[in-house]
């Protein structure tokens, strides 16, 4: 008789063990590569398995604050510090993100904790002076950027910022000095080259995209009462005074575009001529701030003169105040103008005026223009002088900047 072969009873499976290092290795590149939705996904399929992982929620929190997202961001900050309450990079991001919100004390006493228990933190120091340039305390914040440098003197923005402090001290040797080092380090960064032109008498075509929007959306905040009140700024009310005396009060368009509309100040004077009312302006903040003014029919971020080249919208009316100070050459504008411009169109714009020949980059990184430069364009490209004002365009330092205020048609 055959014995009956016994049978075997499987091995279970061994379930597979998350590679949650080789994730994160993943969402590191992705991060680094610009592809910002697969490394979330990436992060938050870690945090499904380890939720208080210090590393990947403050990475995390980095990606989203990025975003705008501001409260998923301080989530993730509060599951890395439950993990870990001294970690250091989530504690900067921390800071950063109530900077954000304009929390700006509260983010001052984050740095300052961080310095407390870790003083030859570089970063620390230099997110510490930004918080009190913004408030005003100027010599501290110099201060901070110093010991910035102390530690580590690699770090461009605390080279860039000393520069702008002692830029605007007019103390211009040494500005010159920490613009040098922070190209050293950076040979590429638009702004510090830009400003090193300015401060060492090169005249360039343009300001670049990045240090206009880094400007406007520092200044943001507080952008009107600056400009109005401290600054005497009074541009827009200037050019509606100018239109409303023309000849016939012509005065009425159907499609107007407020080119660098900023917080929205042009928009207030020209929204009752306008049926239809367009801002465009490269500072995502100044945006926001437009918005909050509920104003213009359309908002746009980005550059006006690529948006002018692109557009299949016409327009009657251009305005752009205190907006050709970063430009040099006005060529491509006045081009780009001309091309959505509808027949019989009008352009108001001001200038910071140059008593010269064509155009200079000032020492303050603002172009100003000759009254000669701007008529011989306006012929060349169509447009015809309707009305001109010798204007202070604003006042800084007990300084009247004068300028011109314009208002051109097309022929």
């Amino acid at each position: 008789m055959k014995k009956k072969k016994e049978e075997k009873t499987p091995a279970p499976r061994r379930r597979a063990v998350p590679d949650i290092q080789g994730l994160f290795s993943q969402a590191l590149g992705y991060h680094r590569e610009g592809k910002l939705a697969e490394a979330e996904a990436c992060y938050r399929a870690i945090l499904h398995l380890a939720p208080d992982n210090p590393d990947v929620n403050c990475n995390l929190a980095a990606l989203v604050s990025a975003g705008g997202r501001l409260d998923e961001a301080l989530e993730c900050c509060r599951r890395a510090l439950a993990g870990n309450p001294d970690h250091i990079n989530t504690r900067l991001n921390l800071g950063n993100i109530l900077k954000q919100q304009g929390r700006l004390d509260e983010a001052l006493d984050e740095y300052e904790g961080i310095i407390a228990r870790h003083p030859d933190n570089a970063q620390a120091h230099f997110n510490r002076g930004v918080i009190l340039k913004m408030g005003g305390r100027i010599d501290e914040a110099a201060a901070a950027y110093r010991r910035s440098l102390a530690i580590d003197p690699g770090t461009v923005g605390a080279w860039y910022n000393l520069g702008i402090i002692m830029k605007d001290r007019g103390d211009i040797e040494e500005a010159v000095r920490c613009f040098r080092a922070a190209a050293a380090r950076d040979p590429r960064n638009p702004p510090v080259q830009h400003l090193l032109a300015a401060l060492t008498g090169r005249t360039t075509d343009v300001a670049p995209l990045k240090y206009v929007r880094d400007i406007y959306d520092a200044y943001a905040p507080g952008f009107d009462y600056h400009l109005t009140v401290n600054l005497g700024y009074r541009i827009p009310a200037v050019l509606r005074a100018m239109f409303e005396s023309l000849p016939g009060n012509e005065c009425r368009f159907g499609n107007a575009v407020d080119l660098g509309c900023g917080t929205g100040l042009a928009g207030v004077e020209f929204r009752p001529l306008s049926e239809n009312l367009c801002g465009i302006d490269i500072s995502p903040k100044m945006i926001e701030k437009a918005e909050e003014r509920g104003i213009y029919d359309l908002l746009i971020t980005g550059d006006y003169v690529h948006y002018l080249q692109e557009t299949d919208a016409r327009y009657d009316l251009f305005t752009a105040t205190d907006v050709f100070i970063y430009a040099g050459d006005l060529s491509p504008v006045f081009a780009a103008v001309r091309r959505a411009a509808l027949p019989g169109a009008w352009v108001a714009f001001s200038t910071e005026r140059f008593e010269g020949e064509g155009f200079t980059l000032r020492r303050t990184g603002r172009y100003a223009h000759a009254s000669r430069y701007i008529r011989s364009l306006a012929g060349e490209y169509g447009f015809s002088v309707v009305g001109w004002r010798d204007e202070v365009i604003r006042r800084e330092d007990e300084t009247a900047i004068e300028g011109d205020v314009v208002i051109l048609r097309r022929e």
